[in-house]
Parts: structure tokens; C-alpha cells; sequence
């Protein structure tokens, strides 16, 4: 078992490799691409921002907390949300959960539009 005081250690290791994986992604052809699509990019964030604040104002209404509904409707990765959500201290089961059902359905759907097309 951890002790209470090596977990705060631990979890700030553990977020400085999640940051340094996520930073290491970035190319210069990443960056050229940003720079040629930044219209299309943040009219994409603004929706998307829309659109999972008005989804966690209905998990609220239906009783979730505040916390656990904002990052459980998200976006961003799995293990990204579930390192926060664990850091904040809502339920990081649930987070985490909400967001493995969001890349299986990606998973289901994709192919069958593929199919529809």
C-alpha cells in the first residue's frame, strides 16, 4: 500500500511523463498544419466546448456532480481526464469510464458508416 504522502509524488511524476508524451507528438509538420488550419480548428474547439458544457449541464440535472459531469463530457484523452479527475477528486472511476464508452462507440461507428457509404 502507498502511503499518503508518496502518492502526491507519484501522481505528479506520473503527469509530468503523460505531459512530456503528449509534448513530444508535436512535430514541425503538426505545427505547419495548425498554422494552415487555425479557422477550421477553433470554429471545431467552439463547438465542441458548446456541446460537452450543454451535455455535463444535463448529467448535473440529473444528479451528477458538478465536477464529475464537466470532466467526464471533456474532451481529451482517457488517461489524461483520469489523471485529473483524480487530482480534483471527483469519481475518477466514472470519468474514466464515460470516456472508454466514448472511444468504444467511436469504435462501433466508424466502421458502419464506413459500411453506409
Amino acid at each position: 500500500m502507498v502511503s499518503r504522502r508518496a502518492r502526491p509524488v507519484a501522481d505528479s511524476y506520473l503527469n509530468f511523463l503523460l505531459g512530456w508524451l503528449v509534448g513530444d507528438m508535436v512535430t514541425p509538420q503538426t505545427l505547419q498544419l495548425l498554422r494552415q488550419w487555425t479557422l477550421q480548428i477553433l470554429v471545431m474547439v467552439v463547438i465542441l466546448m458548446i456541446f460537452s458544457g450543454v451535455l455535463a449541464w444535463v448529467l448535473w440535472r440529473l444528479g451528477l456532480d458538478p465536477r464529475t459531469a464537466f470532466l467526464a463530457t471533456s474532451p481529451g484523452g482517457l488517461s489524461q481526464m483520469t489523471a485529473l479527475s483524480n487530482d480534483v477528486g471527483p469519481n475518477a472511476p466514472l470519468v474514466a469510464l464515460t470516456h472508454i464508452a466514448r472511444v468504444l462507440a467511436v469504435f462501433a461507428i466508424v466502421p458502419l458508416v464506413r459500411l453506409l457509404r
